[in-house]
């Protein structure tokens, strides 16, 4: 009986480890994809996409900003996340 359950946690925990490894690997090719598809797409360069990114994440986790009335929200914006958003031209 105790080999058995011995032969038990074995199986199980070489089940979970197989499943870790498993998630890696996805884990691995999705960076993979994204990064590939940031180079042949995204004609910004990664620091602006990640800026980007880290913006819509903050934003999605309800990051709260008090703004000044008399401030522009799209000059907050771009400080905040870094990117520099070019002025209409007249």
């Amino acid at each position: 009986m105790a080999e058995g359950i011995k032969q038990s946690l074995i199986l199980e925990a070489e089940g979970k480890a197989e499943s870790i490894t498993k998630v890696a690997k996805a884990n691995a090719e999705k960076i993979k994809v994204i990064n590939q598809s940031i180079q042949q797409n995204f004609k910004g360069n990664a620091i602006q996409y990640k800026a980007l990114e880290t913006t819509e994440n903050a934003l999605q986790n309800g990051t709260k900003y008090v703004i000044d009335s008399k401030s522009n929200i799209m000059n907050v914006m771009s400080e905040a996340s870094g990117i520099v958003i070019p002025e209409k031209r007249k």
